[in-house]
């Protein structure tokens, strides 16, 4: 299921939901009525006389949360992935098998590709010094760990 089809499923239950509880507001009100004629008290004083039982107050606030949620999904836009460029051709293999490991995955971490190949932590380091010297990806630090990403042009 896509996002846009979650989206209205959302909306389409809050729709719902929102006459439900509108029924409902309407029959509590109508009860309200007919207890307040055998009440003794004055109409301000009441608590059978409310304008909006605040049971419905609370079911059209959640409503609108759930109706405003299925909004932002419907209407939210997927970032669309990098797609990576072919690896430069002055490339070695370890290079273009790190270079195209990053393209595919858009940004990884530094110890995620230790992780991921056989190349011991220094030569990855290495590799990544002369990628980033020729202007192929950029290094950010996070914490103890690089993200490492495609450099944008």
């Amino acid at each position: 299921m896509n996002q846009k089809t979650i989206g209205m499923i959302i909306i389409a239950f809050s729709v719902v939901l929102f006459g439900a509880v509108l029924m409902e507001s309407i029959s509590l009100q109508e009860a309200n009525k007919l207890i307040h004629e055998d009440c003794g008290l004055p109409e301000g004083i009441c608590p059978a006389n409310a304008v909006l039982p605040y049971e419905s107050l609370m079911a059209f606030t959640i409503d609108g949360f759930l109706f405003a949620f299925g909004a932002f999904i419907f209407f939210e836009k997927k970032e669309k992935a990098i797609k990576a460029k072919p690896a430069p051709s002055d490339l070695d293999e370890e290079e273009k098998k790190v270079y195209e490991m990053i393209g595919e995955k858009g940004a990884l971490f530094q110890s995620d590709i230790v992780e991921s190949t056989s190349i011991g932590k220094v030569k990855v380091t290495r590799i990544l010094d002369k990628l980033e010297a020729k202007q192929l990806i950029e290094r950010q630090r996070r914490g103890m760990t690089n993200l490492v990403k495609l450099k944008n042009e």
